[in-house]
């Protein structure tokens, strides 16, 4: 699987310098023009994907969304027209999110809700989800760093908006997000026996993040 050093088709994007800004060129996989930094993404994505406890965890989820989308048809009944295609979309939207993330986006439950017009709680925790999500992104823009570093009630509520840590005796999942943010540390979850000197550095937050915005695009644009 390794790149061709003659071929004309490495760099997938030509340069923009207006795009520049993003950094898209510099990190990640698909517009990474870094062949060095491209191959040292690819290497964690190629080991996360490979990982048999991943292959695990997919057959995993595929059994249990395709057994709660049955129910769901049962429950509609023979009489509601199905649209197969649109529930497989939301299956796929779901079964990819958790892989990447380790978390639902409950597609299924809430496109259930739009036919019946039902609320179930899994979709309801996903708007509850959302709304927090929007919350932070307010409170980390408009509060100054001084104020949520040195001040203990912003300090508490940043804290309680971030917090998402794993005991050490707790096992950890076997989703990409996991499996980036853990590759090359004491915790890591696929632990290759053999690594070339460039792959044993952890990934940087700005490497897991471009990744991870690859991966939801795939999501987004289905």
């Amino acid at each position: 699987m390794n790149p061709s050093t003659k071929s004309i088709y490495i760099v997938r994007r030509p340069y923009s310098k207006e795009l520049e800004d993003l950094k898209i060129f510099r990190i990640g996989l698909m517009h990474n023009h870094k062949i060095d930094s491209w191959k040292y993404n690819r290497k964690f994505f190629s080991q996360a994907i490979l990982a048999p406890s991943f292959a695990n965890e997919a057959l995993d989820w595929a059994h249990k969304l395709f057994y709660e989308m049955e129910n769901y048809w049962k429950e509609i009944g023979p009489d509601t027209p199905t649209d197969y295609s649109a529930w497989m979309r939301r299956f796929t939207n779901d079964m990819i999110m958790v892989l990447i993330t380790g978390n639902r986006i409950h597609s299924l439950p809430f496109y259930y809700d739009t036919i019946t017009g039902k609320k179930i709680e899994d979709s309801e925790e996903f708007l509850q989800s959302i709304h927090k999500f929007m919350i932070g992104i307010a409170f980390f823009t408009f509060t100054p760093a001084i104020l949520r570093r040195h001040f203990s009630f912003f300090k508490q509520y940043q804290n309680k908006l971030i917090k998402n840590e794993s005991p050490l005796e707790e096992p950890l999942r076997s989703d990409m997000l996991t499996s980036f943010i853990t590759a090359n540390t004491p915790r890591d979850i696929n632990r290759p026996k053999v690594a070339k000197e460039e792959f044993l550095k952890p990934m940087t937050d700005e490497e897991i993040r471009a990744n991870i915005k690859m991966l939801f695009l795939v999501v987004l644009t289905r």
